[in-house]
């Protein structure tokens, strides 16, 4: 369904794009997208006033993968801070992106899920 070497393939009956997210060569193209992302002076001057932990931006496809695929408590910080979890907004990003479904590993068993975007579908509203 997704193509291994480039990480994104074409399924040709759902009329889909799919990526994946199984190993960093399916996330180069995205993490160089977020590399270029900078935190705002006013987010910055908040962690500073409520002495909190900076937080860090993604800058490579293998750091993407391990904190946002892998990470086995992937609630913790979105239940701390009353925000989405990391796959949730790459899951939302991509679908926004134009991809139609995502290949990726369980943090419980290891093995591999997919997860369709319906929105994606051809004739689909």
């Amino acid at each position: 369904m997704c193509s291994k070497g480039r990480g994104v393939g074409d399924s040709g009956r759902l009329g889909l794009q799919c990526i994946d997210l199984t190993h960093p060569k399916g996330l180069e193209a995205l993490s160089a997208i977020i590399a270029r992302f900078t935190v705002s002076k006013t987010v910055r001057d908040a962690e500073r006033r409520l002495g909190a932990t900076p937080l860090r931006l993604i800058k490579s496809a293998k750091e993407l993968l391990e904190s946002c695929f892998l990470v086995e408590n992937w609630r913790e910080f979105p239940v701390i801070r009353n925000t989405p979890a990391n796959s949730q907004l790459c899951g939302h990003l991509l679908s926004l992106a134009g991809f139609g479904g995502a290949l990726f590993s369980s943090t419980r068993t290891g093995k591999k899920n997919f997860v369709l975007f319906p929105r994606r579908f051809k004739n689909s509203s």
